[in-house]
C-alpha cells in the first residue's frame, strides 16, 4: 500500500483502529450493564449468582426449558 499512499497512512490507519476498538469494548461493558444489572427484575442485585437459589416463577419465565429438564 505504501507504493500507493504516503507512509503515514499506515500510522494513521493504526491508531483509528485502537479508537475503534476502544469504542467496541466501551459499547460492549455498556450494553451487558443495561441488559443485565439495570433491568427492573434484578435492579438492586441479582442473587441467584452467589448462591445457586431462585425461585420457580422466575424459572419458569426466564428458563422454561431447564426447568422442564428438572
Amino acid at each position: 500500500f505504501t507504493t500507493f499512499l504516503p507512509g503515514y497512512f499506515i500510522n494513521l490507519a493504526q491508531v483509528l483502529h485502537l479508537y475503534e476498538a476502544i469504542l467496541a469494548v466501551a459499547l460492549k461493558f455498556v450494553v451487558h450493564i443495561v441488559t443485565t444489572h439495570l433491568r427492573p427484575e434484578t435492579f438492586p442485585l441479582e442473587k441467584t449468582i452467589f448462591n445457586g437459589k431462585t425461585t420457580r416463577e422466575k424459572m419458569m419465565h426466564e428458563h422454561p426449558g431447564e426447568l422442564d429438564s428438572l
